[in-house]
């Protein structure tokens, strides 16, 4: 209704003045109107407030307006204003179609697949693709990880392993960016699934104002999905380690039903653990495995669900990890001889992908080395960075920062910042606050906010109960 009496009013529809622009035929500017108009306004207030004084204010500013907008209106159809509208000239103009070919397009809904859904529509024997050629050159392009030809909708196969929209448009867009593009039509069933382009060419695009336009196939939400998000697990691992992976689950339509997530390692089965849904849509599992020998691995984490679930590519992903052949060698630098040092070196000494070395302060100027493979190992305490780059992880027990000089302590946080490697703070009577810690460089690297040293912050003995982690009872598990 609205629009029907804005094109009674104005000629044309709404459509028209935001695709067409609006001009003067008279030759004259813009901007010489609109100093007219301004000059007019200001006359008229002047002729009122000179010659009728006696108006009250309120009465002047309502006479003002009126006349000014009616001189406005006078001097802009002095102007002669047009509305400038562009049409298409037939077959002068090409027409982009773009039809998601990744897998997801051969899931059924009742009873037609969606890719045959798509060829109904934009096959030979539909009026739509005769109506389209009519006033276009029309060029199809199927799409999954990137653009291809596409000589008829007959040819899709929906064999892609995913659908990255943003790079389909922009590969189109740069093969026919230098001819008359009218615009460009997208078929998808689902939103992008792999990584974008650059922004540059979509920029482009829009600056360009090349309309797209989006057509869904399928329905928008299933009922009933499992899927995959994400996989979080180490790139690399050393024979006979314990490796966690975090999964992330998505569920839809699984409220308090259960399900099983299996890690395989080719056809192996080398780990699972049950899942239960609750109100959630979203949980991330840790679950944990080792490496069965060296080598390039791949693993597949795959939730396999009950019976009925319409989508099932969606439930697995895989992962690639280098179980290499060698040894973590960590540095143990510990302050006095106490029971820590004596059962994480027993513990730590039972792994055989790690190798420690020590340095064990006996007294106030005596070392004690242990796990050294030459003399000249650990000789001068804490090695150089050069040497201290060879090991993956230190740990430090009850020392104090002041132990460090200033250059050893920068090759501490550069052996964190730099080199990647890893810091374990042990408790002690030196250590933490109680060894001036927050007073150092190597406060950044301690993940807990230290206090003043002081009475509350000094060491101390006190009873505590100790729990394994899900990871320790993941490897007990394994281990029994």
């Amino acid at each position: 209704m609205g629009e029907a009496i804005f094109q009674f009013l104005f000629k044309y529809p709404p459509v028209a003045f935001e695709r067409g622009r609006l001009a003067f035929s008279s030759g004259w500017p813009g901007w010489a109107w609109a100093g007219v108009a301004l000059a007019a306004a200001v006359l008229v207030a002047w002729y009122l407030w000179q010659r009728h004084p006696h108006l009250a204010a309120k009465e002047k500013l309502f006479v003002w307006s009126a006349q000014s907008l009616t001189l406005a209106i006078l001097l802009l159809l002095l102007w002669r204003p047009v509305l400038i509208l562009s049409s298409l000239v037939p077959q002068r103009n090409v027409l982009a179609i773009l039809v998601d070919d990744s897998a997801s397009m051969s899931l059924v809904e009742d009873g037609v697949s969606r890719a045959d859904r798509v060829r109904e529509i934009f096959g030979d024997s539909s009026p739509l693709p005769a109506a389209l050629r009519e006033k276009f050159q029309v060029r199809m392009y199927s799409f999954s990880d990137a653009a291809r030809r596409l000589p008829g909708v007959q040819e899709l196969n929906s064999a892609g392993t995913g659908s990255r929209i943003e790079g389909a448009v922009s590969e189109v867009y740069a093969e026919l960016r230098h001819l008359p593009l009218a615009g460009m039509v997208v078929v998808s069933d689902g939103a992008q699934n792999l990584p974008p382009s650059s922004r540059e060419t979509m920029e482009e695009i829009q600056a360009r104002k090349i309309p797209i336009y989006t057509l869904g196939v399928g329905r928008t939400e299933l009922s009933r999905d499992l899927q995959v998000d994400e996989v979080a697990v180490a790139r690399t691992a050393l024979p006979g380690a314990l490796l966690t992976a975090d999964v992330t689950v998505r569920q839809r339509g699984y409220l308090g039903r259960e399900a099983r997530l299996v890690v395989r390692e080719g056809s192996r089965v080398v780990a699972s653990k049950d899942l239960e849904f609750g109100p959630e849509p979203v949980q991330t599992v840790p679950v944990s495995f080792t490496p069965s020998s060296k080598g390039i691995k791949e693993y597949s984490f795959e939730v396999v669900a009950p019976e009925g679930e319409p989508v099932r590519e969606n439930n697995s992903q895989s992962r690639l990890v280098e179980v290499q052949d060698r040894s973590a060698r960590v540095l143990y630098l510990e302050g006095e001889p106490r029971w820590e040092y004596k059962f994480l070196r027993r513990a730590l000494e039972l792994d055989e992908s790690i190798r420690i070395a020590s340095l064990l302060r006996t007294s106030q100027n005596k070392f004690y080395r242990q796990g050294i493979e030459n003399e000249q190992e650990l000789a001068e305490g804490l090695p150089e960075p050069k040497e201290l780059f060879r090991y993956e992880g230190l740990i430090i027990g009850s020392l104090s920062a002041s132990f460090f000089n200033a250059e050893q302590q920068k090759s501490i946080y550069d052996f964190v910042s730099r080199r990647g490697g890893g810091v374990l703070f042990l408790g002690g009577r030196e250590a933490l606050s109680a060894g001036g810690y927050q007073n150092s460089l190597l406060a950044d690297l301690v993940p807990v906010e230290l206090q003043t040293a002081g009475a509350s912050a000094s060491f101390h003995f006190a009873p505590a109960k100790f729990q394994l982690t899900a990871r320790g009872w993941d490897k007990l598990q394994l281990s029994s």
